[in-house]
């Protein structure tokens, strides 16, 4: 992507995308993706989807909460709900709603670029299912951000080329360290199922869902 944006320069030695690869590389995308969706369809049980229509408007808050996430991956675990002590959670609906359409209204006046935009519609489209219009499992969940967030880190990967971050080796090398000890730090909670759960009782700790598991967690380490 930021290739495709680099080329355009004179003095920059990669060479255009052609319009034939990008069209072979988008039908080769949505082909694998419809053989994915086939996939999951035909050989993975999945729980029947409803309409609900009992959370809908809580929407800003939610797409609110999963934008921080991606920018600020803080206070991560794998239950989470509307009841979250999170500032973007508790704040008044109104204030929420105000800021989602102040942030929609900002990204379709200023965002021309239609790479960008295709980026912010595919953000969109793919959170637009888990933003309280289908009764799930749960709330809300980190992993239904997964196809979603590709357009956000497009998004900023435009924004990182564009302000020169790549040039300015300390300021992009730290960022890079600061998200790689995040990581670091997941992989050692999702080891195993009771060090998940435990993480995840700090969060909720009158969960009884949570307790239950840890139980039978323990119960087959014959602990």
């Amino acid at each position: 992507f930021c290739s495709a944006q680099s080329a355009k320069d004179i003095n920059s030695p990669l060479r255009p995308i052609s319009k034939k690869f990008l069209v072979i590389s988008n039908i080769l995308f949505a082909g694998l993706a419809i053989a994915y969706l086939l996939f999951r369809y035909l050989f993975v049980r999945l729980q029947p989807l409803h309409l609900s229509l009992g959370k809908w408007y809580f929407f800003p808050k939610i797409f609110l909460f999963y934008l921080r996430l991606l920018v600020f991956p803080f206070g991560l675990h794998m239950q989470h709900s509307l009841k979250d002590n999170d500032f973007l959670l508790q704040m008044p609906l109104f204030l929420s709603a105000l800021i989602f359409m102040g942030l929609i209204f900002a990204a379709i006046k200023f965002i021309k670029d239609k790479y960008l935009r295709f980026a912010l519609a595919w953000f969109i489209f793919w959170m637009l299912p888990f933003l309280g219009f289908l009764k799930f499992n749960s709330d809300m969940a980190e992993h239904w951000l997964y196809i979603s967030s590709l357009g956000f880190f497009l998004i900023a990967a435009k924004f990182i080329s564009q302000n020169n971050i790549l040039m300015n080796k300390l300021a992009f090398s730290s960022i890079i360290l600061f998200f790689c000890f995040l990581s670091i730090q997941r992989n050692a909670i999702w080891c195993d199922d009771i060090s998940i759960y435990k993480d995840t009782l700090r969060y909720n700790p009158d969960d009884s869902k949570l307790h239950y598991n840890l139980g039978n967690a323990y119960s087959r380490r014959g602990l």
